[in-house]
């Protein structure tokens, strides 16, 4: 008995998946780069937009990872701004870092992107009172806090430890033989 299923998500699948999804660890380590990001995390935390300021949360570290979509192809620059350490990795590549125990700086990067879906993660390292803001300007836009509306959370399973996941494309055909 044979047949096909064919499952065409549509945009509202995304609703209530907004954001990304937070890993935070107790630390007081100064780097991203000291933090063992694969060990089992204190908390899970979701957020829809990094924003955070003033960060309370004192001798933290955290990994948000998900996937960003790109509507307008092209060059894409991304800012982090954060007191103490932060790093951005777009599509498994290192594009901006800000290590270190410091005041608020702000640092960027510009990647060329095609229109979709790319893989983020932005580590943060905060030692006392501190901000994270992550920022882009899209192509043929203005700079902006990234919001919610092209943020998206990564599976569950990757919140038990593991930095990658697999993205499904819009359309899966599943066949029977």
């Amino acid at each position: 008995n044979g047949g096909t299923l064919e499952a065409n998500p549509t945009a509202d699948m995304s609703v209530g998946m907004q954001g990304l999804s937070g890993r935070q660890f107790v630390s007081t380590l100064t780097n991203t780069s000291q933090i063992d990001f694969s060990a089992t995390a204190a908390s899970t935390r979701v957020d829809t937009t990094i924003n955070i300021n003033p960060f309370s949360t004192a001798t933290t570290a955290i990994q948000w990872v998900g996937t960003i979509n790109i509507t307008n192809p092209g060059n894409t620059t991304f800012f982090i701004n954060s007191d103490d350490a932060s790093r951005l990795f777009i599509d498994g590549q290192l594009l901006v870092m800000n290590e270190g125990g410091h005041g608020a700086q702000e640092f960027s990067n510009t990647v060329n992107l095609s229109a979709g879906l790319h893989d983020i993660r932005l580590d943060y390292v905060n030692n006392a009172a501190g901000l994270i803001v992550l920022s882009y300007t899209p192509f043929g836009g203005a700079k902006q806090v990234i919001p919610a509306s092209v943020l998206f959370q990564a599976e569950a399973n990757t919140l038990a430890g593991a930095t990658n996941y697999m993205t499904l494309p819009n359309t899966v055909n599943l066949t029977a033989n």
